[in-house]
């Protein structure tokens, strides 16, 4: 091996995300391995600037913080296949936007390996997005409607 050829294996392996590298070429074998960067130096215990202790103890208070309810839930596929607005490929839509959908409610379905499985709403409230089109193929985890959680009174 000259050391051109040397120079040229230490920039490879300087540059790619390799921490070590063996060639082996006849007889000759190198062995090429990268440090991992140095840690920053911290000062010895003995060097750090005292801390004042504090002369009364913090007074502690529960601070009670509203739960935000999400401005909007969105609808995934839990599972790849084609997806349906009504139950199947002849049934009527089952939401529209502007729908108000119980918890739990079948929205929409999807059909894999010829197997319905339906789409439920996981709150209650109205749909504002459908984002799937009717009898097209989905992928796992992809939204399909956006809904707009509502409360007991509205």
């Amino acid at each position: 091996m000259d050391l051109e050829y040397l120079r040229e294996i230490l920039a490879l392996v300087r540059e790619a995300a390799i921490t070590e590298l063996t060639l082996q070429h006849g007889e000759q074998r190198i062995t090429v391995k990268k440090r991992p960067p140095a840690l920053p130096m911290v000062p010895p215990a003995g060097e750090l600037a005292p801390v004042p202790a504090p002369t009364e103890p913090a007074e502690m208070v529960p601070v009670e913080e509203p739960v935000a309810e999400p401005a909007h839930v969105l609808v995934k596929s839990h599972l790849v296949g084609i997806f349906y607005r009504g139950l199947g490929s002849e049934g009527p839509p089952l939401v529209e936007i502007g729908s108000v959908v119980e918890e739990g409610q079948t929205i929409a379905a999807i059909e894999s390996m010829r197997v319905l499985s339906e789409v439920r709403s996981p709150v209650r409230g109205r749909i504002i997005g459908i984002f799937a089109e009717n009898e097209q193929p989905v992928e796992y985890g992809q939204e399909l409607f956006t809904v707009e959680p509502l409360g007991e009174g509205e």
